[in-house]
């Protein structure tokens, strides 16, 4: 600075930092106030300052105190032209309150906003309430420090345990014991197996209440069983409508069916994944008894990796049974014979859409995956999809072609691959029958 004569240093203009200019604005009484800008604004009149003044940066702001007596107040934001106005001693004010005006909220009644419409466009980003993914949490951390001359040593460890989130399946039984609401039974979270030909399809829960689980309802002998027992089976192997149907119950036969369905729930809560994740039930219902079931273990049996799609999380549940339907696809028929022991599942029939549930992702070159409409939206040929999440177990190979349905592959993230990959490709089973998603098979790859 003693390169720079005192004339300069003593009519500055304006000096620069963080990017931007601070320059003489306006005056309060007796003190300058500063204003800081990123761009320069040339003005007609130029003020200078002293490179040893204290300078104050800020905005004029006119606040009137509330009235202890109205509690009316009335404010306006300046432009740092008008100086502040003198307050009457008389008034009786409370200086320290002061609000930022905003701009009236206005009802618009012509709106054309369809809520239907923007659920069913907002699909990628829907949740479940209640549910929560797992998370790692630190629970342990160790370091030492060893100095010997001239080197200086600093180790350090911690440890993390892997915390269980809240799944679907978690949420669906609290709130049947919450509320014993008969819209469970129509939710789309059951899996029907086929013993015949081991072709899985996604059906209602109601649909897994078969003749074998209806005679082990029999079997517990609930008062007040047998007067809406014919009613109840035809109830739930109707299309729809089994929530309208036990609605319009009366006397005592709600509560009988909520008995009812509420055992029938308690042994269909152990179907599907364990909790450790390797092993897969689905109940094989005999004779008036519910107590044994078929076991997968899709890491060690390659064919039964299609499975793995089903593993209980924020965005899927499970509830399993081994039906006595043979349900047929091309690939999978009929196999002609009385006796047909168990061989495993074939595959999956299900519906996919896709999942932002996290947010809308970003793609490699850093900007927003643009979000599409779910009316347009489609699974692209060949290309890999993760399964729930980024980085997750497993992901699958969209085939198409002149197949009937679009086939998903599954293969199971060993190495594992990259979280960061495919961003905008995330899928999940869709959580409502009605909205808008793409029928397909889940097999080996």
């Amino acid at each position: 600075m003693e390169a720079t004569s005192r004339f300069y240093r003593s009519n500055l203009l304006a000096f620069y930092i963080r990017g931007g200019f601070i320059r003489p604005d306006t005056k309060v009484g007796k003190q300058q106030l500063f204003h800081w800008s990123l761009r320069w604004e040339d003005t007609a009149s130029v003020q200078t300052f002293s490179y040893w003044e204290d300078i104050l940066i800020g905005t004029l702001t006119e606040c009137h105190p509330v009235s202890t007596d109205e509690g009316l107040f009335e404010e306006t934001t300046l432009t740092g032209v008008n100086p502040l106005p003198s307050i009457p001693a008389a008034s009786a004010f409370k200086p320290e309150i002061c609000h930022i005006p905003r701009p009236p909220v206005v009802a618009n009644g012509a709106c054309p906003l369809i809520v239907a419409d923007s659920r069913r466009e907002s699909e990628p980003f829907l949740s479940s309430l209640g549910t929560s993914p797992d998370w790692w949490s630190m629970t342990e951390i160790q370091g030492m420090a060893a100095v010997t001359p001239p080197y200086f040593m600093v180790q350090g460890a911690f440890s993390m345990t892997k915390q269980s989130g809240i799944s679907l399946k978690h949420v669906l039984l609290d709130r049947w014991v919450g509320d014993e609401t008969f819209s469970l039974f129509d939710e789309p979270w059951a899996l029907q197996v086929s013993l015949c030909t081991g072709v899985a399809r996604r059906v209602p829960v109601r649909a897994l209440i078969e003749e074998p689980l209806i005679a082990f309802a029999d079997s517990l002998n609930i008062p007040g069983w047998t007067s809406p027992r014919q009613r109840a089976i035809a109830a739930l192997c109707a299309e729809a409508g089994f929530s309208a149907w036990a609605a319009e119950l009366n006397l005592i036969e709600p509560r009988c069916m909520r008995t009812v369905l509420g055992r029938l729930l308690h042994v269909l809560k152990d179907t599907g994944f364990d909790p450790s994740g390797k092993y897969f039930s689905i109940l094989w219902p005999h004779g008036g008894e519910a107590r044994f079931c078929v076991r997968i273990r899709p890491e060690k049996d390659k064919e039964q990796l299609w499975c793995s799609i089903l593993q209980d999380s924020e965005w899927y549940a499970t509830f399993a049974v081994l039906s006595s339907q043979c349900l047929e696809t091309g690939a999978h028929l009929c196999r002609g014979g009385p006796a047909a022991p168990w061989r495993g599942g074939a595959m999956l029939s299900t519906v996919v859409c896709p999942n932002f549930t996290g947010g809308i992702p970003r793609l490699a070159s850093g900007s927003f995956f643009n979000p599409f409409r779910m009316q347009d939206w489609q699974l692209q040929h060949n290309e890999p999809y993760w399964v729930g999440k980024q980085g997750s177990q497993i992901w699958v190979v969209v085939r198409k072609g002149t197949r009937a349905v679009t086939e998903l592959q599954v293969t199971r993230n060993r190495f594992p691959t990259s979280a960061f990959l495919w961003p905008d490709r995330v899928l999940r089973e869709k959580p409502d029958v009605t909205f808008c998603g793409e029928d397909v098979f889940v097999l080996n790859r």
